[in-house]
């Protein structure tokens, strides 16, 4: 239709008629039509500005081409916005591990450590958890779950805020990293802390074993703590006997045998009602200590309101005044099974826990302590890419847990298989039952853990010697901008509950029919997540063509192929109104028509054919005789003469 508006409509080279003519009988293609049609006009035409039939002509055939050439790779348009990204599996119901199961009966073998039926709930000797606070950092942290609220706001107390975590129940970190949704049933434990100013009173040193003890009291009271007026506790804790553990934090339990005291209590549990709340055994109360040169402890205290000075030690080796300050903290430190719900907006990755930085690794010999002990001076470890999980508001790199429809409290049940909170049969000293989480982070009656591999304090079985990297991670936390003392412990506490969970994982003997949703990573245009374009928060996050510039409200690839469509049928329909009404003489059909319908009495048939039997031998016969003829820039039209049609040149009075 174009050719046909060319040839009537505008004046057009003579060598090219021929072809131009022909191609409204053909589907010309690109490098035809500008070879043929397009370069010759522009090249012949004088001024173009002023031919306006030539000029809209070849805007309708440049637009053409343009629409038709890029509407050519349409499927590539579409695929930029399609791009690799996870979204929503279907439910997935399968059964998951949750806990060791629980069984009120015991095998009463007359000893004073009555057997459990359930492994998971046999109080073991202390080297149960001097392997849990002895081991190494995990080389990733799993991502886990959390309930939580804002903490208290009182002055020199830090708080975590109630806290309710959930380990996930797999043992494959791309099932963890992957999971959207999670309903069911799961081990669940109240890991809040809170931290204070102790106040302090019959304080006294002892050097074998290096050790301080007196009495502690709360500074400030509140509600959460199970027994907020309790009297004055006592303590006894052992100091490290090394200098180059000054600086360092050491947790010293209080005694928590005799469940039946309240000082055996820390926090009010999240999973106990209140009037059953005496049946039941939770939480501990911790010092967390520091020794510290006494020309440094004012700028110490200062900077950190929710310590206080314990007393002042003449350090055993050098003589130097030193200053013990301390924090009292508690947590509830129970765990129970309940029905809940956590979710995650995208995948969770699993960062590595830590990265080794050997800062000096020059090699010395301690020689006053009773045997050579080789240390590495001066290297730590480095939690940079945990720490957003584990400090406050970052609730995004956690996952998000929703509560039972009944809360998290409920009554005591014994019976086999039942949820809890279970309550201990014998209300002795000898607490023999708890949770594998709970006894996983309970320490021995006055027990210290130094969070450092070597360091020793005399003869005495009270104290462990932790790991360095405990340390570190309590000190990266607290000194955090969003941590600080209780998200510091409660760091540790994580940590060593996170070993011993997967650690038992794969032993769990009770498994309940859970709910699951994965994030898939297939090819996908639309939003991030399983998420519509533009909704969900995450607009920046939009991958495909031109994203970024848009914010992910629609698929650009997409909105371009529509736009052409639409512009390319506005064109389509310009050019057919255009031939209907103005085309008249010309018709499309096969090429000898259209050779025969541009015969004129300017260039006699015969002269056509001759030159058309020469093109058999020479394809330039044509070119090189209308050059011999000096008619090679003529530009001509078709008019209508008599019963046919005829060539009219173009000039500045012709008319078409």
């Amino acid at each position: 239709m174009l050719a046909a508006l060319a040839i009537e409509k505008s004046y057009i080279p003579l060598p090219n008629l021929a072809a131009i003519s022909i191609m409204r009988a053909t589907n010309p293609g690109t490098s035809e039509t500008i070879f043929k049609l397009i370069y010759p006009v522009l090249k012949n035409t004088p001024v173009l500005m002023k031919d306006l039939g030539v000029l809209s002509i070849l805007t309708l055939t440049i637009l053409l081409l343009i629409f038709s050439s890029v509407l050519g790779f349409t499927s590539t348009i579409l695929l930029s916005d399609v791009v690799v990204q996870p979204i929503l599996s279907r439910n997935i119901e399968a059964p998951v591990p949750v806990d060791f199961l629980w069984n009120g009966d015991v095998q009463e073998d007359g000893s004073d450590w009555p057997t459990p039926v359930s492994f998971g709930f046999h109080y073991i000797q202390p080297a149960y958890n001097y392997f849990m606070w002895s081991s190494s950092p995990p080389v990733t942290l799993p991502p886990f779950a959390e309930y939580a609220s804002e903490p208290l706001a009182i002055a020199g107390l830090s708080d975590t805020g109630s806290s309710i975590r959930a380990f996930l129940p797999f043992t494959n970190p791309d099932y963890r990293s992957g999971l959207k949704s999670y309903t069911g049933k799961s081990l669940v434990w109240d890991a809040r802390v809170i931290c204070q100013k102790p106040r302090v009173t019959d304080f006294k040193t002892s050097k074998d074993p290096y050790s301080i003890s007196g009495k502690v009291q709360s500074s400030v009271q509140v509600d959460i703590i199970r027994e907020p007026k309790v009297p004055a506790m006592q303590f006894s804790c052992i100091l490290p006997w090394a200098t180059y553990t000054y600086g360092r934090p050491i947790l010293c339990q209080l005694p928590n045998y005799n469940v039946s005291d309240i000082v055996a209590s820390g926090l009010k549990s999240e999973f106990s009602l209140p009037d059953q709340a005496e049946l039941l055994w939770s939480g501990n109360t911790y010092l967390v200590l520091n020794q510290t040169l006494a020309a440094d402890v004012g700028d110490f205290l200062d900077n950190n309101s929710d310590w206080g000075r314990i007393g002042l030690i003449d350090d055993y080796f050098e003589g130097k005044e030193t200053v013990v300050v301390g924090t009292l903290c508690r947590s509830p430190l129970d765990a129970v099974d309940r029905d809940v719900g956590f979710s995650s907006q995208r995948p969770q990755t699993e960062p590595g826990s830590f990265a080794y930085m050997a800062l000096n690794a020059s090699v010395y010999y301690e020689t006053t302590l009773p045997y050579a002990d080789l240390q590495y001076r001066g290297d730590s470890y480095d939690f940079s890419t945990i720490l957003p999980r584990l400090v406050a508001g970052n609730s995004s790199d956690r996952l998000n847990m929703s509560p039972p429809a009944s809360g998290w409290a409920g009554p005591v049940v014994n019976t086999t298989g039942s949820d809890g909170p279970w309550t201990l049969r014998d209300l002795s000293l000898k607490v023999y039952r708890q949770s594998f989480l709970v006894q996983s982070l309970d320490l021995a009656a006055g027990m210290s853990v130094f969070f450092w591999e070597s360091a020793y304090a005399g003869d005495s079985d009270n104290y462990l010697a932790g790991r360095k990297w405990m340390g570190d991670l309590f000190i990266a936390v607290k000194d955090h901008p969003q941590g600080g003392t209780a998200r510091a412990l409660q760091a540790v506490l994580t940590m060593v509950a996170n070993n011993a969970y997967y650690e038992y994982l794969q032993k769990f003997d009770r498994f309940s029919n859970a709910t699951i949703v994965q994030f898939l990573n297939v090819s996908s245009p639309g939003g991030p997540y399983g998420t519509r374009r533009g909704t969900g928060g995450f607009a920046n996050e939009q991958q495909g063509f031109l994203s970024v510039y848009v914010k992910g409200r629609f698929p650009v690839g997409y909105v371009i192929v529509v736009v052409l469509l639409v512009l390319h049928t506005i064109l389509a329909f310009i050019i057919l109104v255009r031939f209907l009404q103005e085309t008249a003489i010309t018709r499309i059909g096969d090429p000898w028509q259209t050779l025969a319908q541009v015969a004129s009495n300017q260039f006699e048939i015969e002269n056509m054919f001759e030159l058309s039997r020469k093109t058999n031998v020479d394809r330039s016969a044509v070119e090189k005789e209308l050059r011999a003829q000096e008619k090679h820039n003529l530009r001509v039209g078709i008019q209508s003469y008599k019963d046919t049609v005829r060539l009219a040149k173009a000039g500045s009075s012709d008319t078409v």
